[in-house]
Protein backbone atom coordinates (compact mmCIF):
# COMPACT_ATOMS: atom_id res chain seq x y z
CA UNK A 1 0.00 0.00 0.00
CA UNK A 2 2.78 2.44 0.88
CA UNK A 3 4.93 1.53 -2.12
CA UNK A 4 2.26 1.42 -4.83
CA UNK A 5 -0.75 3.19 -3.33
CA UNK A 6 -2.84 0.04 -3.78
CA UNK A 7 -2.93 -3.69 -3.03
CA UNK A 8 -3.66 -6.42 -5.59
CA UNK A 9 -5.53 -4.06 -7.88
CA UNK A 10 -6.31 -6.86 -10.36
CA UNK A 11 -8.23 -8.68 -7.63
CA UNK A 12 -10.09 -5.52 -6.66
CA UNK A 13 -11.07 -4.82 -10.26
CA UNK A 14 -12.43 -8.34 -10.66
CA UNK A 15 -14.50 -8.10 -7.47
CA UNK A 16 -15.70 -4.63 -8.47
CA UNK A 17 -17.00 -6.06 -11.75
CA UNK A 18 -19.33 -8.36 -9.76
CA UNK A 19 -20.88 -5.69 -7.55
CA UNK A 20 -23.14 -2.68 -7.77
CA UNK A 21 -25.03 -0.21 -5.56
CA UNK A 22 -27.18 -1.88 -2.92
CA UNK A 23 -25.27 -5.18 -2.82
CA UNK A 24 -24.52 -6.92 0.46
CA UNK A 25 -21.07 -8.51 0.85
CA UNK A 26 -19.45 -10.66 3.53
CA UNK A 27 -15.66 -10.43 3.67
CA UNK A 28 -14.05 -13.03 5.93
CA UNK A 29 -10.46 -12.01 6.52
CA UNK A 30 -10.58 -8.26 5.91
CA UNK A 31 -7.15 -7.47 7.36
CA UNK A 32 -6.70 -3.65 7.39
CA UNK A 33 -9.42 -3.14 4.77
CA UNK A 34 -7.36 -3.02 1.58
CA UNK A 35 -10.32 -4.39 -0.38
CA UNK A 36 -13.03 -3.45 2.11
CA UNK A 37 -12.73 0.29 1.49
CA UNK A 38 -13.14 0.10 -2.28
CA UNK A 39 -15.94 -2.47 -2.14
CA UNK A 40 -17.84 -0.36 0.40
CA UNK A 41 -17.71 2.62 -1.94
CA UNK A 42 -19.03 0.47 -4.81
CA UNK A 43 -22.06 -0.89 -2.92
CA UNK A 44 -22.82 2.58 -1.57
CA UNK A 45 -25.11 3.73 1.19
CA UNK A 46 -27.85 1.26 0.23
CA UNK A 47 -25.40 -1.66 0.39
CA UNK A 48 -23.55 -3.26 3.26
CA UNK A 49 -20.15 -4.86 3.88
CA UNK A 50 -19.72 -7.27 6.79
CA UNK A 51 -15.97 -7.18 7.46
CA UNK A 52 -14.53 -9.91 9.68
CA UNK A 53 -10.98 -9.86 11.07
CA UNK A 54 -9.71 -11.92 14.06
CA UNK A 55 -6.29 -10.31 14.73
CA UNK A 56 -6.94 -7.69 17.42
CA UNK A 57 -4.19 -5.28 16.33
CA UNK A 58 -5.17 -5.57 12.67
CA UNK A 59 -8.87 -5.21 13.52
CA UNK A 60 -8.13 -1.86 15.16
CA UNK A 61 -6.36 -0.69 12.00
CA UNK A 62 -9.35 -1.88 9.95
CA UNK A 63 -11.69 0.22 12.08
CA UNK A 64 -9.34 3.21 11.83
CA UNK A 65 -9.31 2.97 8.03
CA UNK A 66 -13.10 2.77 7.94
CA UNK A 67 -13.29 5.90 10.09
CA UNK A 68 -10.72 7.78 8.01
CA UNK A 69 -12.82 7.07 4.91
CA UNK A 70 -16.10 8.01 6.65
CA UNK A 71 -17.66 4.66 5.73
CA UNK A 72 -20.88 3.95 7.56
CA UNK A 73 -21.99 0.97 5.48
CA UNK A 74 -19.37 -1.42 6.88
CA UNK A 75 -20.09 -3.52 9.96
CA UNK A 76 -16.79 -4.84 11.37
CA UNK A 77 -16.56 -7.98 13.52
CA UNK A 78 -13.57 -8.81 15.73
CA UNK A 79 -13.67 -12.59 15.46
CA UNK A 80 -12.81 -15.54 13.28
CA UNK A 81 -15.24 -17.73 11.37
CA UNK A 82 -15.52 -21.50 11.31
CA UNK A 83 -17.94 -24.41 11.23
CA UNK A 84 -19.05 -23.93 14.86
CA UNK A 85 -18.61 -21.70 17.90
CA UNK A 86 -15.10 -22.03 19.27
CA UNK A 87 -12.14 -20.24 20.78
CA UNK A 88 -8.93 -20.42 18.78
CA UNK A 89 -5.52 -18.81 18.98
CA UNK A 90 -3.85 -16.26 16.75
CA UNK A 91 -0.41 -17.84 16.63
CA UNK A 92 2.02 -15.18 15.46
CA UNK A 93 5.53 -13.96 16.14
CA UNK A 94 4.78 -10.71 14.32
CA UNK A 95 5.74 -7.45 15.97
CA UNK A 96 2.92 -5.31 14.61
CA UNK A 97 4.72 -2.13 15.70
CA UNK A 98 7.95 -2.93 13.84
CA UNK A 99 8.94 -0.65 10.99
CA UNK A 100 10.14 -3.62 8.94
CA UNK A 101 7.76 -5.38 6.56
CA UNK A 102 5.66 -8.27 7.84
CA UNK A 103 2.83 -10.36 6.44
CA UNK A 104 -0.10 -10.02 8.81
CA UNK A 105 -2.25 -11.42 6.00
CA UNK A 106 -0.50 -14.77 6.35
CA UNK A 107 -1.43 -15.32 10.00
CA UNK A 108 -3.50 -18.44 10.76
CA UNK A 109 -5.78 -19.48 13.59
CA UNK A 110 -4.90 -22.61 15.54
CA UNK A 111 -6.50 -24.91 18.09
CA UNK A 112 -3.18 -25.17 19.94
CA UNK A 113 -0.15 -23.06 20.69
CA UNK A 114 0.59 -19.86 22.53
CA UNK A 115 -0.89 -16.67 21.21
CA UNK A 116 -3.94 -14.43 21.41
CA UNK A 117 -7.28 -16.19 22.05
CA UNK A 118 -10.07 -15.13 19.71
CA UNK A 119 -13.71 -16.11 19.36
CA UNK A 120 -14.77 -18.10 16.30
CA UNK A 121 -18.34 -17.95 15.02
CA UNK A 122 -20.21 -19.65 12.16
CA UNK A 123 -21.45 -17.12 9.63
CA UNK A 124 -24.96 -18.55 9.95
CA UNK A 125 -25.03 -17.25 13.54
CA UNK A 126 -23.02 -14.07 13.01
CA UNK A 127 -25.07 -12.66 10.10
CA UNK A 128 -27.83 -15.24 9.71
CA UNK A 129 -30.57 -12.63 9.43
CA UNK A 130 -28.95 -10.81 6.51
CA UNK A 131 -31.76 -9.75 4.10
CA UNK A 132 -29.81 -10.35 0.88
CA UNK A 133 -26.32 -11.39 -0.13
CA UNK A 134 -24.44 -10.90 -3.37
CA UNK A 135 -20.92 -12.12 -2.50
CA UNK A 136 -18.93 -13.95 0.15
CA UNK A 137 -15.19 -13.33 -0.06
CA UNK A 138 -13.01 -15.68 2.01
CA UNK A 139 -9.27 -15.32 2.67
CA UNK A 140 -8.52 -17.14 5.91
CA UNK A 141 -5.21 -18.97 5.50
CA UNK A 142 -6.39 -22.55 5.24
CA UNK A 143 -9.75 -22.38 7.07
CA UNK A 144 -11.82 -21.69 3.95
CA UNK A 145 -13.66 -25.02 4.09
CA UNK A 146 -14.58 -24.52 7.75
CA UNK A 147 -15.93 -21.05 7.02
CA UNK A 148 -18.15 -22.43 4.24
CA UNK A 149 -19.45 -25.23 6.47
CA UNK A 150 -20.52 -22.59 8.98
CA UNK A 151 -22.27 -20.61 6.24
CA UNK A 152 -24.35 -23.44 4.80
CA UNK A 153 -27.65 -21.81 5.77
CA UNK A 154 -27.04 -18.40 4.19
CA UNK A 155 -25.50 -20.02 1.11
CA UNK A 156 -28.56 -22.20 0.58
CA UNK A 157 -30.90 -19.27 1.19
CA UNK A 158 -29.21 -16.54 -0.86
CA UNK A 159 -27.02 -18.49 -3.34
CA UNK A 160 -24.34 -15.76 -3.36
CA UNK A 161 -21.26 -15.62 -5.53
CA UNK A 162 -18.20 -16.97 -3.74
CA UNK A 163 -14.61 -15.76 -4.04
CA UNK A 164 -12.42 -18.16 -2.09
CA UNK A 165 -8.67 -18.31 -1.65
CA UNK A 166 -7.24 -21.75 -2.40
CA UNK A 167 -3.45 -21.84 -2.02
CA UNK A 168 -3.03 -24.86 0.28
CA UNK A 169 -2.49 -27.90 -1.94
CA UNK A 170 -3.22 -30.36 0.85
CA UNK A 171 -6.64 -28.80 1.45
CA UNK A 172 -7.59 -27.93 -2.12
CA UNK A 173 -9.45 -31.09 -3.14
CA UNK A 174 -11.78 -31.14 -0.13
CA UNK A 175 -12.50 -27.43 -0.56
CA UNK A 176 -13.33 -27.77 -4.25
CA UNK A 177 -15.51 -30.84 -3.66
CA UNK A 178 -17.48 -29.06 -0.93
CA UNK A 179 -18.30 -26.11 -3.21
CA UNK A 180 -19.15 -28.37 -6.14
CA UNK A 181 -21.46 -30.41 -3.91
CA UNK A 182 -23.35 -27.20 -3.11
CA UNK A 183 -24.21 -26.90 -6.81
CA UNK A 184 -21.63 -24.31 -7.83
CA UNK A 185 -19.41 -23.94 -10.88
CA UNK A 186 -15.85 -22.89 -10.15
CA UNK A 187 -13.11 -21.02 -11.99
CA UNK A 188 -9.51 -20.24 -11.08
CA UNK A 189 -8.73 -16.54 -10.80
CA UNK A 190 -5.00 -15.91 -10.33
CA UNK A 191 -4.25 -12.16 -10.15
CA UNK A 192 -0.66 -10.96 -9.80
CA UNK A 193 0.06 -8.67 -6.86
CA UNK A 194 2.00 -6.15 -8.92
CA UNK A 195 0.02 -3.81 -11.13
CA UNK A 196 2.16 -2.08 -13.81
CA UNK A 197 -0.40 0.74 -13.89
CA UNK A 198 -0.22 1.24 -10.13
CA UNK A 199 -1.45 4.39 -8.41
CA UNK A 200 2.04 5.81 -7.75
CA UNK A 201 3.41 4.78 -11.18
CA UNK A 202 6.26 2.77 -9.66
CA UNK A 203 7.89 0.69 -12.39
CA UNK A 204 9.87 -1.66 -10.15
CA UNK A 205 8.08 -4.94 -9.42
CA UNK A 206 8.80 -5.99 -5.83
CA UNK A 207 6.63 -9.11 -6.28
CA UNK A 208 7.84 -10.87 -9.45
CA UNK A 209 5.73 -13.96 -10.23
CA UNK A 210 3.75 -13.57 -6.97
CA UNK A 211 0.02 -14.12 -7.42
CA UNK A 212 -3.05 -14.97 -5.36
CA UNK A 213 -4.72 -18.32 -6.05
CA UNK A 214 -8.44 -17.75 -5.74
CA UNK A 215 -11.61 -19.42 -6.98
CA UNK A 216 -14.62 -17.61 -8.39
CA UNK A 217 -17.71 -19.72 -7.72
CA UNK A 218 -21.18 -19.20 -9.17
CA UNK A 219 -24.41 -21.08 -8.50
CA UNK A 220 -24.98 -23.61 -11.26
CA UNK A 221 -28.53 -22.38 -11.80
CA UNK A 222 -27.41 -18.79 -12.48
CA UNK A 223 -26.92 -17.31 -15.92
CA UNK A 224 -23.22 -17.44 -16.72
CA UNK A 225 -21.73 -13.92 -16.57
CA UNK A 226 -19.29 -12.42 -19.04
CA UNK A 227 -16.19 -13.89 -17.40
CA UNK A 228 -12.90 -12.04 -17.24
CA UNK A 229 -10.09 -13.09 -19.50
CA UNK A 230 -7.85 -15.72 -17.96
CA UNK A 231 -10.44 -17.51 -15.83
CA UNK A 232 -10.02 -21.28 -16.03
CA UNK A 233 -12.99 -23.50 -15.18
CA UNK A 234 -12.34 -26.12 -12.51
CA UNK A 235 -13.58 -29.55 -13.51
CA UNK A 236 -11.06 -31.75 -11.70
CA UNK A 237 -10.89 -31.38 -7.88
CA UNK A 238 -7.46 -33.04 -7.92
CA UNK A 239 -5.92 -30.31 -10.07
CA UNK A 240 -4.21 -27.25 -8.60
CA UNK A 241 -2.07 -24.82 -10.62
CA UNK A 242 0.63 -24.84 -7.95
CA UNK A 243 0.92 -28.60 -8.09
CA UNK A 244 1.25 -29.01 -11.86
Amino acid sequence: MIRYGEFSEAEHEFLASLLGPGDFVIEVGSNIGAHTIGLAKIVGASGQIFAIEPQPAIFRSLCANLALNSLFNVQPFACGCGSHRDTMTVVTAIDYSAATAHNSGGVSLSQTGDGIPVSVMPLDELVGDIPRLRLIKIDVEGMEREVLLGANGIIEKHRPLLYVENDRLEKSKALIELIMAAGYRLWWHIPFLYNPDNYFHVEENDYPNVASYNMFCQPGEAVQPALSEGLIEINDPDFHPLGH
